[in-house]
């Protein structure tokens, strides 16, 4: 119940079995694109959007330094950050 005051119960042995295959817990959940942990908050997917902005960040300085400044590097950086 979402509100409620019910506890989170312990799900660590819970399992369902669909179609003969073994469905166990998750600590997040993937939907269209954004990642939410148990208590549905987009935590875990910040935290991959920051990583990846940084990384493509640090991919740019590398590359900024081989490719002259203007349209060419703004270019990359839009195609990049997109």
């Amino acid at each position: 119940m979402i509100g409620g005051k019910a506890k989170k119960k312990d799900t660590s042995a819970f399992t369902i079995r669909v179609g003969g295959v073994e469905l166990h817990p998750s600590d997040e959940i993937e939907f269209l694109g954004v990642k939410f942990d148990s208590d549905f908050t987009t935590a875990p997917h910040n935290a991959y959007v920051v990583k990846a902005a940084k990384q493509r960040a640090a991919l740019i300085s590398r590359l900024a330094v081989h490719i002259p400044r203007g349209k060419y590097l703004r270019q990359l950086a839009r195609g990049l950050m997109v």
